[in-house]
């Protein structure tokens, strides 16, 4: 087992940051509740996939922060073209 570099354990933070500030921003932009709730919820996954390898919680296999990071990408991509508007008409609240 090879330690990594601190570098890149604080380039991880880092990008835990970043990214919560974009899902923030994202979230108070969006109209639709679900997607907001959605993309929460993906940046919550990644966050505990990417501590618990910072931590060496348990061993998972890679696939796993993969998917988060591109789940959390997808619904940042849906939001932008679908829910990010000035009004509630252009975004279905139930859906």
């Amino acid at each position: 087992h090879i330690e990594s570099p601190l570098i890149w354990k604080l380039l991880n933070l880092m990008f835990l940051f970043i990214s919560f500030i974009a899902v923030f921003k994202s979230v108070k932009n969006s109209t639709n509740k679900r997607v907001q709730n959605l993309l929460f919820s993906a940046w919550a996954l990644l966050c505990f996939f990417i501590l618990n390898e910072l931590l060496e919680g348990f061993e998972l296999s890679d696939f796993y922060p993969y998917s988060a990071a591109l789940f959390l990408s997808g619904m940042h991509f849906y939001n932008l073209k679908y829910c990010n508007c000035n009004d509630s008409e252009c975004c279905d609240q139930k859906t």
